[in-house]
């Protein structure tokens, strides 16, 4: 359905994707050279996956696979976003020279899983 779009537009949505990762990761870090590091990782990946998508048997197009790239990029983004207080709170930690283990609490990682998860699903879908 998506990959129906124009190109300019899949791109736009990539675009987006890699930016709203980008600024979670410095919204969380605030590590200059982190947030450069994950903007490359992301083109390189999408780059990857387009790659990946001619390969497979039956081939799918760059279009279908920028598609799937959006919306799972977008996915860890929005999971990322309902860990935050964490991330801050460690951050803070880390800044102040305290140390101690930190546990993610599983209700966390069921929110970052499963909203990837239903985004990698509805990408899937949506490349058609």
């Amino acid at each position: 359905m998506l990959a129906r779009l124009p190109l300019p537009w899949l791109l736009l949505m990539a675009a987006f994707a890699t930016s709203l990762i980008a600024w979670e990761t410095h919204a969380v870090y605030r590590i200059r050279k982190l947030t450069a590091a994950i903007i490359a990782i992301s083109v390189l990946a999408c780059l990857g996956m387009i790659a990946e998508g001619r390969a497979q048997d039956p081939p799918h197009n760059a279009r279908q696979m920028l598609v799937i790239y959006s919306f799972t990029w977008a996915g860890a983004a929005i999971g990322l976003f309902w860990t935050r207080r964490f991330w801050f709170e460690w951050r803070d930690d880390r800044r102040k020279g305290v140390r101690r283990d930190y546990v993610l609490p599983r209700r966390y990682k069921v929110a970052m899983n499963s909203t990837f998860v239903v985004m990698l699903i509805l990408g899937v879908l949506l490349a058609g």
